[in-house]
């Protein structure tokens, strides 16, 4: 395909910390006229607001500024980014990921019609903690998401027809990457695995930090199941079924001593792990109940 303009769609809440190395990757990426960089602000309470509004006074060729505070849901973001969006290339990333500088080229590369691009998404492992290596392990293995028809918006790119034949986004706070991808397979878009069209993830580094994201995707789970994707007697028992499907804690466990971690180690790990299934089962009753994700603190 001849190179066509780039529209790319970065939601933003409180990210203050990671904008500036967002920023900076951006800067080394190769861009044509043309293009653009949405940042979506959903509510920020910190000083991204600011540090966005900045960056597109500094730099007003290529970066536009929204504040969308409609929903607390980072994919009702990224359908308002897409309804902003002035070029005929989608592309999503997250404001704590760190884009390759040939992210924009691989892009172009790759893109054709009936195909939507899942890029490698690079976990930083850092502090070299157990909950580090329990991130890398099971969050966002773009590879074998690809071979199951799945794609994450951390790294994702499709023509805007491909999209508008998919629909939006399904603004259930978490998991609505999966649910698009599930629809996508539907109407015979294919998913295409691009590892040059990298970009870096950081790790969840603590216990707390994997709570938190476990209780993100079961309260998300749990909006789906009220708007009908499964009976609420169905969510219950598969989030029952977790706490006690043990093979997850022993192949979790068995990857993890792999990697160096002691016995004690592994054993406090499978201790907390149990808690965040407990934790699972609530919140995705929360979700069901509809509950605010910023009553919880999820957002």
């Amino acid at each position: 395909m001849g190179t066509m303009c780039l529209s790319v769609i970065i939601p933003v809440y409180n990210a203050e910390k990671y904008l500036p190395e967002l920023f900076a990757c951006l800067d080394k990426c190769q861009w044509n006229e043309g293009d653009e960089v949405l940042l979506i602000d959903n509510g920020s309470t910190d000083q991204s607001s600011i540090m966005c509004v900045n960056r597109a006074l500094e730099d007003p060729t290529l970066y536009r500024y929204f504040r969308y505070t409609e929903k607390a849901d980072s994919y009702a973001s990224r359908n308002y980014g897409v309804s902003q969006a002035r070029n005929e290339v989608l592309v999503f990333t997250d404001s704590d990921c760190k884009p390759d500088s040939h992210w924009i080229d691989a892009i172009h590369a790759n893109l054709e019609p009936g195909v939507v691009l899942g890029g490698s998404i690079k976990i930083e492992i850092v502090r070299n903690t157990i909950w580090e290596h329990f991130d890398s392990i099971a969050h966002l293995q773009t590879e074998n998401m690809v071979h199951t028809k799945s794609v994450a918006t951390a790294n994702m790119a499709a023509l805007r027809a491909d999209f508008d034949r998919v629909g939006k986004f399904t603004e259930r706070f978490s998991g609505g990457d999966y649910d698009w991808s599930r629809r996508a397979s539907e109407k015979g878009v294919k998913i295409k695995y691009v590892p040059e069209m990298s970009v870096v993830h950081p790790s969840r580094k603590t216990y707390g930090e994997i709570e938190k994201k476990e209780q993100r995707i079961a309260y998300g789970q749990g909006l789906a199941a009220y708007k009908g994707d499964c009976p609420y007697i169905k969510l219950l028992l598969t989030y029952t079924l977790k706490i006690f499907k043990l093979d997850t804690n022993m192949r979790y466990t068995r990857q993890l001593r792999k990697r160096g971690f002691t016995f004690s180690e592994l054993a406090y790990f499978n201790l907390k792990f149990m808690k965040i299934r407990l934790q699972q089962f609530k919140f995705s009753k929360l979700g069901y109940r509809q509950v605010s994700a910023r009553k919880l603190k999820l957002k």
